[in-house]
């Protein structure tokens, strides 16, 4: 007996070309048209497992380097080429002044295939491509001068074998990779920014912005993962779940004052942030929820200008708020 020895590797071959072009149809209206090509191969260079020996050499148990399995545990090949031609198309127009611009767009992206190459017992798992396509409308505008800007914009995404993570003992301890069958994303955001009582108070100034975002696996069934009493099976259903880490609304607001110093610029500022509930697994388990909290930070920062450097401090959570920036779930437990 001794420690198991597990060795994944994938290796990757890309290549990648984009171009775009801007045709002005008239002295308000611009439409951008461009395209991507993806020619990217995924191959799996090593995939064994065996005993780790007293002397410090290994005694092979498996070796799966030219072998793989798709979702379906038929065999699949050891290379996967993923080729795309991904357009984009943009329209903006100014129909009223040059100060606010509307615009269009539809575009689609895609995301390489690849292969979960460390595993005990198993061969290595392929993991689709992910595909999506992207729609967004909204609007840019700027008044009195830049003294008050105001963005919208609204999207929707289709989303195609999302690839979402997963850690499982069963897949070698580390961080593998599962496809969602079909996901769906749309919302909204605004943002702006104002130059408070300008007559009065040079450089005062308030930015801040909402988004609204609704995020759903539409179709995740035979999903590995783990259920409420934490046990982990590959054959759960995710379908109707909330995308991890995709909040419902988030708010975000910044007051800053800049100041003429010697050398330079000095700027006070403080910052504050929201996020709605949200969580870090496709299962959606409360063990992995994080609640709402919002924040505030403060910096003050000096702008040397003849060299260019800006100096910076910065005191973060100043209501010592609890939150989470990750979990590691596994088989044991989750670990915060």
């Amino acid at each position: 007996n001794g420690p198991l020895r597990m060795v994944g590797l994938v290796g990757t071959n890309s290549v990648a070309a984009f171009g775009q072009a801007t045709i002005s149809v008239t002295d308000w209206l611009n439409v951008t048209l461009g395209l991507r090509h993806q020619d990217e191969e995924r191959y799996i260079e090593k995939s064994t497992s065996g005993l780790l020996l007293t002397d410090g050499s290994t005694l092979p148990l498996l070796d799966n380097t030219n072998n793989a399995t798709d979702s379906d545990g038929n065999p699949y090949p050891a290379t996967d080429v993923t080729r795309s031609l991904s357009p984009k198309v943009s329209i903006e127009m100014r129909p009223f002044d040059s100060d606010v611009m509307l615009f269009v767009s539809w575009q689609e992206a895609i995301k390489a295939s690849t292969y979960n190459s460390v595993s005990i017992y198993d061969s290595a798992d392929y993991v689709k491509p992910e595909e999506i396509v992207a729609y967004e409308m909204g609007m840019k505008s700027t008044f009195r001068q830049g003294q008050v800007r105001f963005n919208a914009a609204a999207f929707y995404y289709e989303v195609d074998n999302l690839q979402q993570q997963f850690v499982s003992f069963f897949e070698g301890g580390v961080v593998a990779l599962q496809n969602a069958g079909a996901s769906e994303i749309y919302g909204a955001e605004i943002d702006g920014l104002v130059q408070l009582f300008p007559s009065l108070i040079d450089d005062l100034v308030l930015t801040g912005g909402i988004s609204y975002l609704h995020a759903r696996y539409e179709d995740f069934s035979d999903a590995s993962g783990y259920n409420e009493a934490g046990v982990f099976s590959n054959t759960n259903d995710f379908s109707g779940s909330q995308i991890i880490r995709s909040p419902d609304f988030t708010v975000a607001a910044s007051l800053s004052k800049t100041w003429g110093v010697p050398g330079g610029t000095l700027e006070a500022a403080a910052d504050y942030y929201y996020t709605d509930d949200f969580f870090f697994e496709p299962g959606n388990r409360k063990l992995s929820m994080q609640e709402a909290y919002d924040t505030i930070d403060a910096r003050i920062s000096y702008d040397y200008l003849a060299w260019d450097l800006r100096t910076t401090l910065s005191v973060y959570n100043l209501t010592d708020e609890r939150y989470t920036n990750g979990i590691f779930v596994t088989d044991f437990g989750v670990q915060r």
